[in-house]
């Protein structure tokens, strides 16, 4: 017997929300006092490597996760959630809601796919579940891997050991974040 799932993918930043929840955060974090605006110079050289498509995902990811370090998870969360309220809920395109509804609809699980360390994406995937209660189906935030599909090709064959590599560290990052380490 063979079964079926219907599955439908959705990318985070551009798609789901207009804009770039990374760029985003960081903004509302320098705006609130919490970081020093000299860190938005790292964040623009990662959009800009990212645009020529020579970003080391790893290396990018350990920036964000390293401001995550500065703080527990305790700590982190409220601040997390007001982000979201003021800076994502607004920027959510109507049309996007609709497509995860329709999905949702239709018994279809759903999936957040991006390469935004799981704090937020969490958080933001929370927001789409608010704005559709069915309750049947699931939204979920997959780990980071690399975006746009890899690497250049030359490095397409660490993909998968890189991607591990990167699990790996988020989720140590979140766990020494969860205990306050």
């Amino acid at each position: 017997m063979v079964f079926f799932m219907a599955l439908a993918l959705f990318d985070l930043d551009h798609t789901l929300l207009d804009g770039d929840s990374n760029s985003l955060w960081l903004l509302y974090l320098i705006d609130r006092g919490y970081l020093d605006a000299e860190v938005w110079a790292s964040q623009a050289t990662y959009l800009e490597q990212y645009a020529n498509e020579a970003l080391d995902i790893v290396e990018h990811l350990e920036f964000h996760l390293g401001i995550l370090r500065t703080r527990s998870l305790k700590e982190w969360l409220p601040i997390r959630d007001a982000f979201i309220a003021e800076r994502i809920s607004p920027r959510l395109p109507t049309a996007a809601i609709s497509s995860v509804k329709e999905h949702r609809a239709r018994g279809d699980d759903t999936a957040i796919i991006t390469a935004t360390h799981s704090i937020l994406a969490q958080g933001i995937g929370f927001t789409y579940r608010q704005q559709n209660p069915v309750q049947t189906n699931r939204t979920s935030s997959c780990r980071p891997g690399l975006s746009r599909g890899g690497s250049r090709q030359s490095d397409r064959r660490d993909h998968s050991s890189r991607q591990v590599q990167v699990a790996d560290q988020t989720a140590a990052a979140l766990a020494q974040a969860a205990t306050g380490g």
